[in-house]
């Protein structure tokens, strides 16, 4: 009997981080800009370990309430995910973002009625509005009521996830760099 009891302790010890480790969450404050930035949405994003998380937030000059889920994919500190979101007022969204830590990140995306949005999660609200105008800012029009936004092309992080040699992934982000900084000197000069 006292074997058996040492066997389960043993198998107790080993069993209980794993479910306190699989609960872990981290929950952040999360910005949403629509359209021109003027309408804007402010919650909570909360990231599990298990590689998905849930999203909440709540309209700063509406009423209109928005509750989703995501699914991400981390390589080192950093990542990627996608995920949907669905509003009180019958708009729906889906969403792509990059993760810059564990605990930062932005993605944008188009609502079912059309509408960019982009956002922002784990920065403060300066941070968020500041990266909202450089990344779509300037490119976005405002056609009387009528948001009209022209082709949006937000540079994103890649991750890479075809290897675990360090050398091989550094190698290809140095490549993926300085193919950005040509292209957006090709743009700067046009």
């Amino acid at each position: 009997m006292n074997n058996l009891f040492k066997k389960f302790i043993k198998f107790g010890s080993l069993i209980t981080p794993l479910f306190l480790l699989s609960s872990c969450s981290l929950t952040v404050p999360l910005i949403v800009f629509s359209g021109n930035g003027d309408d804007t949405y402010r919650g909570t994003a909360t990231g599990r370990l298990s590689g998905e998380g849930d999203i909440k937030f709540k309209g700063t000059k509406t009423d209109v309430e928005c509750t989703g889920e995501f699914k991400y994919e981390r390589v080192s500190s950093q990542g990627y995910g996608f995920g949907n979101a669905t509003c009180s007022d019958g708009t729906s969204a889906e969403y792509r973002f990059d993760a810059a830590t564990t605990s930062k990140g932005y993605g944008s995306g188009e609502d079912s009625q059309g509408r960019f949005f982009f956002f922002a999660y784990g920065y403060s609200d300066l941070e968020a509005r500041q990266m909202f105008e450089r990344m779509a800012g300037s490119k976005l029009q405002i056609y009387g009521e009528k948001l009209i936004p022209p082709s949006i092309k937000i540079v994103r992080n890649i991750a890479f996830k075809e290897t675990d040699d360090l050398k091989v992934l550094l190698r290809k982000f140095s490549q993926k760099q300085s193919e950005l900084r040509r292209d957006n000197q090709l743009v700067q000069v046009s």
